[in-house]
């Protein structure tokens, strides 16, 4: 009797350090990733890309799955609930800000931690190819003569085209007409369509469009993806206003996982072949660590709450 109960003492012991050594191993399965965007849009493409160029250094799959709806609120609503053990992750952009800015939301950025930024970019302002103005002045000398009817595509009412334009207006002194588009290829198309007159994308979604016309682009310097269009800023108009596309986990996630997730996504964004990808994807990749993105959407924080105030969002 006396050897049974030593052996199963024994046992459990053996089972207590094989457990402690499986709870010591992440990732031991696939990863689940949130993407709050539509599929085949540019945060889809730039994440899932980038996720695959992941799998190798992380040494596990990268399960994707968009849940949409709500202009993002849906799937980081999803992401804000999950499990904080690593296995569950999410994309960053923009609008996580719009979101936290409201009053009463559903989550902020304090229920997420940044462990990468992927890709940076400027808003820009397109209009068709043959349209008559050939720069921003041009464009915004007719709107202000148009007594307020140029329609002007946005995507989400509040969102961050929303806010870029409630400050070209102010800026400028003129008024639109805003028109809310589900994506920068619903307002592409509307504009090819003659449906509006102008619309705010981003710089990749313009690069390499013949079709469509940039004016100007609202960075503080020329963005890569176009190097011939002048910034807003250069016109006269003092505004800058890009987005940003990461990675990021729920809140409590411990931080060994947190510096695993940080370092994997690290390597990999310097990843040459990865890099390739970008290029010839048109993501615009721009590194930055997840300590820099948290640092990011703090600073940005304030001023999309008072933006969201000018427009009585």
């Amino acid at each position: 009797m006396k050897k049974l109960l030593v052996l199963s003492v024994l046992l459990l012991g053996i089972s207590g350090l094989f457990a402690e050594g499986q709870q010591e191993s992440y990732p031991s399965d696939a990863i689940y990733c949130i993407i709050p965007w539509s599929a085949g849009g540019g945060t889809d493409t730039t994440i899932r890309g980038f996720l695959k160029a992941a799998e190798e250094y992380a040494g596990v799959d990268f399960n994707v799955a968009n849940l949409t709806g709500g202009g993002g609120a849906v799937g980081w609503t999803e992401l804000a609930r999950a499990k904080s053990d690593g296995y569950t992750i999410g994309a960053l952009t923009y609008d996580v800000l719009t979101h936290s800015a409201k009053d009463n939301p559903p989550f902020t950025t304090e229920d997420f931690i940044s462990v990468v930024g992927i890709s940076q970019y400027p808003l820009v302002l397109a209009v068709k190819a043959d349209a008559p103005w050939n720069t921003l002045e041009e464009y915004l000398a007719y709107a202000k003569s148009n007594n307020g009817d140029s329609q002007f595509g946005i995507g989400t009412i509040g969102g961050s085209q929303h806010q870029l334009l409630n400050t070209i207006e102010k800026k400028a002194g003129i008024q639109t007409k805003p028109v809310p588009f589900k994506g920068g290829a619903e307002i592409i198309a509307a504009v090819l369509g003659d449906n509006i007159e102008a619309g705010l994308i981003t710089s990749p979604e313009a690069k390499n469009r013949p079709d469509i016309k940039v004016l100007a682009q609202f960075a503080a310097t020329r963005h890569n993806d176009l190097p011939d269009v002048p910034t807003a800023m250069e016109s006269g108009v003092e505004i800058v206003h890009g987005s940003f596309r990461g990675l990021c986990v729920p809140a409590g996630t411990p931080d060994d996982v947190v510096s695993f997730l940080r370092d994997t996504f690290d390597q990999t964004w310097h990843d040459e072949e990865f890099l390739a990808w970008a290029d010839k994807a048109g993501i615009s990749p721009s590194y930055m660590s997840g300590a820099e993105l948290d640092e990011l959407l703090a600073s940005m924080l304030p001023n999309v709450k008072a933006a969201l105030k000018d427009i009585n969002q």
